[in-house]
């Protein structure tokens, strides 16, 4: 799952990555619910729900996720998390996009799923959205942003409703103009809903929604190639090590919620089922180092696509310059 929310990578290493945490599924869930359950008690609610509004919600999930958030980062979040509230019902099964922390590339969209009347949900459970997709009315940028349980995170279970987050990245072209901060009209669609071992809901859910506007656009920072080193290894057998890999990174974009970087290399130097990363780092102006956490990619041709999530959104202004593998800097511009 952690290698399918990164963008487009082997299909082949994203099934031995299931195979391998299918047994810690539970547990990660059981630990997300109960953290989230002890802020509830100290905050309950400005919604319809009476719960977390969607700044409160998104400020929480980041915390967790980085250990703590920045006065800047949490005003950020303050800032561009938008309520949206828009709902579909269907055969008595409710799906509402309740809010949405966006920037040019990437989204989080926190969604409500509310059963038929006496039906419960346990929020221990497993619960799968299939078949996601955000696409433009018009059908401008179709299949740009779609999914299964990519970033798909179960949270807290309150009156019988369980509510999920959407995270996604997308890469796209260097000379592409996409961007979800356009402002125009999208459609979530949902084919069905999985929710434990037999229970299936049959969709589709279709909500028309805007998302907000207020999110960074991305900032390029390679205006010529930048040499440098990335790393090479065995998916299911890192402890064998990693070893460098000389790369030549030709585009490095940058967003409150992500980076995108492309990077070409050479060959012969990767045997098929390997993994290339490219180590980054942020590097705050006041000496703060952030690691970007990131696995993989996707390979071809002799270039890398990588697009890396933060743990919490990056505040750009207090970014001073990115490091890359081999000690190379990039600086943030002027």
């Amino acid at each position: 799952m952690l290698l399918l929310a990164i963008g487009e990578v082997d299909p082949e290493l994203v099934r031995e990555a299931r195979e391998m945490g299918a047994g810690r599924g539970r547990t990660v869930r059981r630990a997300l619910t109960a953290a989230l359950a002890a802020v509830l008690a100290l905050a309950m609610a400005v919604t319809a729900y009476g719960y977390f509004s969607g700044a409160d919600w998104f400020k929480s999930w980041f915390a967790d996720k980085a250990g703590g958030l920045t006065a800047s980062q949490q005003a950020y979040i303050e800032a561009n998390a938008v309520e949206i509230g828009q709902s579909a019902t269907v055969n008595g099964w409710t799906v509402t996009v309740r809010s949405a922390l966006v920037d040019q590339y990437d989204f989080c969209i926190l969604l409500r799923v509310e059963p038929p009347a006496g039906t419960k949900l346990d929020a221990d459970g497993d619960i799968q959205l299939q078949e996601l997709s955000l696409d433009r009315a018009d059908g401008v940028d179709k299949g740009a942003a779609t999914g299964g349980m990519n970033g798909i995170i179960c949270s807290e279970a309150e009156g019988g409703g369980l509510t999920c987050l959407w995270t996604r990245s997308v890469s796209v072209p260097q000379d592409s103009n996409f961007s979800f901060l356009d402002g125009a009209e999208r459609t979530l669609r949902l084919e069905r809903l999985c929710i434990g071992p037999d229970e299936v809901a049959e969709g589709p859910w279709e909500i028309a929604l805007t998302l907000p506007t207020s999110g960074v656009k991305a900032v390029e920072l390679v205006t010529e190639p930048v040499p440098c080193q990335g790393e090479i290894f065995t998916a299911l057998d890192q402890a064998a090590g990693r070893r460098p890999l000389d790369m030549t990174v030709t585009s490095f974009r940058i967003t409150a919620l992500g980076v995108e970087a492309r990077a070409g290399y050479h060959m012969a130097d990767r045997e098929p089922g390997e993994v290339i990363t490219l180590p980054v780092s942020l590097v705050l102006t006041d000496g703060t180092e952030i690691q970007v956490n990131g696995m993989g990619g996707a390979y071809g041709g002799g270039m890398a696509w990588f697009h890396f999530p933060f743990s919490a959104p990056v505040v750009l202004e207090d970014v001073d310059h990115i490091r890359l593998g081999g000690d190379v800097t990039i600086p943030m511009p002027d």
